[in-house]
This record gives C-alpha cells, sequence and structure tokens, in this order.
C-alpha cells in the first residue's frame, strides 16, 4: 500500500488490504498460490497472478521475431511457442517462484527461514531459457513429441541458412551503434550468449568476451517460408483447444468436487491430447475462468464423496 492508498474509498483499500494480506500468507507459505487465488475468488477479489491476453499479442502479425521467436517457431512451429518467447508478451508476465529466504531475528543475533513463493516478472527469451523450457518438457514427458526438432538442431539448421543465404538477419553493430545486415560469412564464427539483461547478443568464437551484434531479428515471412507450419503444430493448436473442452466437461460434471488431482489430470490430459505441460496449465485456468469451478484450484487431494 502507498501513501496514495489512504485516499481510497473504503472498500477499495479494504479490497487491497486483502489481497495484501493473500500475498503476504503466500509469501511466507501459509498458503499455497493455487489456494490463496482460491480465496481472493471467493472474497470477490481480481486474481493475485494477472497475465496479458494472449489474443492480444500477435506474433504472427509482426514483420520481424527475435532469435528467440525464430529459433522457437522451428522447433514447435507454433503461435503460442512464438508469443511466449516474445519480450513483448513476456514482460508483461508473470510466475509464481518458490523462495528459501533468511532474515535476522533476535536482534540480529539469529536467523529465521521463511519459504514461500513470490510472483516475478518473467525474464527475457534466450536460447539458453529455450533449452532449459525444453529439457523440462522432456522431464514432465511427451515434449520430443511435441517438437519438430530439439532446440540446439534449430539453431544449427538456422545457422546453416544463414551461411548459405536463404535469409538474413539485421542487428545492432555494437561499434557503429547503428542496423546493419549481418553478412552470410560471419555466421560460421559466431555464436550466441546471453548477457547480464538475459538478452541475446552474437560473438565471435575466437574473441568470446567481446560483443558484436545486439538485437538481432529475422523476416518473419522468411522464417514461415523456409520452416512452414508442420502437422505437429497444427495438431498442438487443435489439442489445446480439445484438452479444454474436456476439462469444461468434467468440471461442470462435478463442479464444487475435484475428483483427482490437477497432476493426474495433466498427466492425462498431455497424453490424451499431446500437448506441453504449459499449455495444459494455460487450459487449466481457462476452463477453471469458463466454468467458474473454483474448487478445482484448491491445493491439496480431491474430497471423498460422501456418497
Amino acid at each position: 500500500m502507498t501513501d496514495a492508498d489512504d485516499d481510497c474509498p473504503p472498500d477499495i483499500a479494504a479490497a487491497w488490504a486483502a489481497l495484501d494480506e493473500l500475498f503476504d500468507d503466500v509469501s511466507c507459505g501459509r498458503m499455497t498460490p493455487e489456494e490463496a487465488e482460491a480465496e481472493a475468488t471467493r472474497q470477490g477479489l481480481r486474481p493475485l497472478k494477472i497475465d496479458p491476453d494472449p489474443a492480444l499479442f500477435k506474433p504472427m502479425a509482426t514483420p520481424t521475431w527475435t532469435l528467440a521467436m525464430t529459433v522457437a517457431w522451428i522447433v514447435w512451429r507454433t503461435e503460442e511457442a512464438v508469443r511466449d518467447n516474445w519480450d513483448d508478451y513476456r514482460c508483461k508476465c508473470s510466475d509464481w517462484m518458490y523462495e528459501r529466504r533468511q532474515s535476522p531475528t533476535e536482534g540480529g543475533s539469529a536467523w529465521k527461514v521463511t519459504e514461500g513463493w513470490r510472483l516475478k516478472k518473467r525474464k527475457r527469451a534466450t536460447l539458453v531459457r529455450l533449452s532449459f523450457d525444453e529439457a523440462y518438457d522432456d522431464t514432465m514427458g511427451g515434449g520430443e513429441s511435441r517438437r519438430c526438432v530439439s532446440v540446439d538442431a534449430a539453431r544449427k539448421e538456422l545457422w546453416m541458412r544463414l551461411t548459405e543465404g536463404q535469409l538474413t538477419a539485421t542487428a545492432l553493430n555494437t561499434v557503429s551503434t547503428k542496423p546493419i545486415q549481418i553478412p552470410a560469412h560471419e555466421w560460421p564464427y559466431l555464436m550466441a550468449k546471453a548477457d547480464d539483461g538475459f538478452a541475446d547478443e552474437l560473438r565471435y568464437r575466437q574473441t568470446p568476451p567481446k560483443v558484436e551484434y545486439r538485437e538481432v531479428n529475422f523476416s518473419r515471412a522468411d522464417a514461415i517460408r523456409l520452416w512452414p507450419p508442420s502437422a505437429k503444430g497444427r495438431q498442438t493448436i487443435g489439442g489445446e483447444r480439445a484438452c479444454q473442452r474436456w476439462l469444461e466437461s468434467e468440471m461442470r460434471a462435478l463442479p464444487h468436487r475435484r475428483p483427482k488431482t490437477k497432476t493426474q489430470f495433466r498427466v492425462e490430459g498431455t497424453e490424451k491430447f499431446t500437448i506441453s505441460d504449459f499449455a495444459f496449465d494455460r487450459v487449466w485456468r481457462d476452463a477453471v475462468t469458463e466454468t467458474g469451478a473454483t474448487a478445482w484450484i484448491k491445493a491439496g487431494a480431491p474430497k471423498k464423496s460422501s456418497n
């Protein structure tokens, strides 16, 4: 709360105070994010985690893509994958991150350990982060079936096409600070590396400390021409819609009692509809919003039927 909040009408001030209390409960581990969101809904408050409407971000309508967006397209061939790696979209998204913190107590003579979740803004998309997403997808199962190629293979194929001159890239030259077209003959000697601000940069392999190019962009039209939409990509989009319809049907049948855990639903849904865990979590939230079945987002084991 800020000083300006002192001028808020009582009902708005009370709502902000209730939200602050829920954020504190989650931060200190007294509630999980799912429990806090359910409590916010019960109290008629806004959600704690607010992400932008994906429909407002249309990467297929932008003339250029970043390095991460282009590689994501080659790997997954879906608009969703490109959007998830678009910094314009990511900077407006946040995620619950689990933390274990130590703070001084008893006048600094002892330390208190606090465990809980905090909302943090998503960091910029990079090739390294794409590899992390790929590894997580594989750990959760079924990741390979949703990819056209691996992240490393996509990066190598992109470099090969750039070297052959089949597409071009523009970037800011760090010496002139002006946008230029990167010459094709340089690509075999260039490597991508993220800076401290989590942005991909290009450096020569022979002189890795020196940054040559920043803000690398590719033509969206060229990327789609060289790597056309695949059956896997179309299957993923259709799978998400089918998964949401399935979840909505399950939720409407039992709006006040979730028959099994979210993890069990996720395992069944990702296998049945061939979608990623990230996509499942998104359609799960959309299905809850559509049906109003807030009991389904409460943490813990499902309640047993009284029958």
